[in-house]
């Protein structure tokens, strides 16, 4: 069975639109976990939408109360209707924040931008992806995430290793493969550091 680290993490972001939630980002992982489609239409989460670009937004998932450190196979976000030029992923522990140096990889095939850290031997309370290089969109600028998830080493407690466990299987909403799908031409010219596959 799949071990979600963010469902039920405690949730936080620098900044948050009205109505938009940073739990928002992690809505749709129960249908993920029961491996059933999720509502069409489901919330996302996005900053705060201003007349000029931010220099950067972040949104935090911390599990400490959950799961405790945890070693990493596998982080990965989506993007909803507004994605964000840069995108560095950060690994919480004890409150401190350690940049992780593996660089993401968008896929292609399921629209998410992963982070494969099973090699890396990362071990984290909690992670905090950094957005910048925010775009405008028409009179406002921001970014928003449709789904942020975290995936230990399979046996991992405090740092102990094994196979990868990651998601997958659980069906994303409609919303969310749509704005991935009209966004994503421009995410990936945008992220044109970034391998494909």
């Amino acid at each position: 069975m799949t071990k979600y680290l963010t469902l039920n993490a405690k949730m936080s972001a620098s900044s948050s639109a009205p109505a938009s939630k940073p739990e928002n980002a992690i809505s749709d992982e129960q249908y993920e976990v029961a491996n059933t489609a999720a509502p069409p239409n489901l919330p996302f989460w996005s900053s705060a939408k201003n007349p000029t670009c931010a220099p950067q937004e972040t949104l935090t998932a911390d599990w400490t109360g959950t799961f405790g450190p945890q070693t990493l196979s596998v982080a990965r976000i989506m993007y909803a209707d507004q994605p964000a030029g840069t995108v560095t992923l950060a690994c919480l522990n004890g409150g401190a924040s350690t940049a992780v140096t593996v660089k993401p990889v968008a896929n292609i095939s399921d629209g998410y931008i992963n982070w494969d850290l099973e090699k890396s031997g990362t071990t984290c309370t909690g992670i905090t992806v950094t957005f910048t290089d925010l775009k405008a969109n028409g009179a406002s600028c921001s970014v928003s995430v449709s789904d942020i998830d975290a995936f230990p080493v399979l046996g991992s407690s405090g740092g102990s290793g094994g196979t990868t466990t990651m998601g997958g299987s659980g069906t994303k909403s409609d919303s969310g493969k749509v704005a991935v799908g009209s966004t994503f031409a421009l995410v990936s010219t945008i992220f044109g550091a970034l391998t494909l596959f």
